[in-house]
């Protein structure tokens, strides 16, 4: 018998096919498989099948990466949360980033400009990152992701509709929420992993008068584009605008 360690990053074809379903790893089942999984759907047949044999991983924060920076190169507070912000919260990123920029012998306070000069912006928001970003009230992001989405061509009726129906299962579940997941699921109809995002970002940024508010505001934006009324780019900005308005 042999004992080897097989470990796969995000093999997208692996999780697609039968393969961990049937006979296929009791071709390994002397050896050891570690599965490396960047993203992946909770509600999907393999992780249901293999839940007790996950570990999850989360990010550092914020403050947490912020810190890293500052033990790891003197420089200003700002200027570290800035880097942090720069490569988007990575964490691999950051220490690339950082190794470059110790190569500079700045002072503290010089470090803003060779951060803008030395680290490029990629943003790949999804829309469904968008919806995200506005139901817990992040207006940076959620107009820098508009923007990303915008010129990539993104349809826009696509990003009212799934707002709209953010707003809606929030309404929904929002006189349920003391009860539990399942509870709240078997009254309303919601999915219960839409349930555990919604209770803990749109519930709690809008109230249900709020949220209402929004509906009503999203079926008005939706039917002006479809008649002519509106040019759809700019009623979408404007929709975000009076939607996150609340929380600025």
């Amino acid at each position: 018998k042999s004992n080897s360690l097989y470990v796969v990053k995000d093999d997208l074809d692996f999780l697609k096919s039968d393969l961990w379903n049937n006979d296929g790893l009791n071709k390994i089942k002397y050896n050891k498989l570690v599965l490396i999984l960047t993203k992946l759907d909770k509600r999907s047949k393999f992780v249901k099948t293999y839940n007790k044999e996950f570990i999850e991983f989360k990010k550092l924060s914020n403050t947490q990466l912020t810190s890293l920076v500052l033990n790891t190169l003197e420089m200003k507070e700002r200027e570290a949360e800035y880097l942090v912000n720069r490569c988007e919260c990575d964490y691999s990123r950051i220490l690339n980033e950082l190794d470059k920029l110790k190569r500079l012998n700045l002072k503290p306070g010089e470090y803003k400009k060779a951060i803008d000069d030395i680290i490029s912006v990629e943003y790949n928001f999804t829309i469904f990152d968008f919806i995200d970003f506005v139901c817990s009230g992040d207006v940076n992001n959620s107009v820098l992701a508009l923007n990303v989405l915008l010129d990539r061509g993104e349809s826009i009726i696509g990003m009212i509709t799934l707002l709209y129906n953010q707003f809606k299962q929030g309404l929904m579940i929002y006189d349920y929420l003391a009860m539990t997941t399942q509870v709240i699921a078997k009254r309303t109809g919601v999915n219960p992993f839409i349930i555990d995002k919604l209770r803990n970002s749109i519930c709690v940024t809008y109230s249900q008068k709020e949220m209402i508010e929004r509906m009503l505001l999203l079926v008005n934006i939706d039917k002006g584009i479809k008649t002519g009324l509106y040019d759809d780019k700019i009623a979408i900005q404007y929709a975000l605008l009076k939607i996150l308005v609340v929380n600025t």
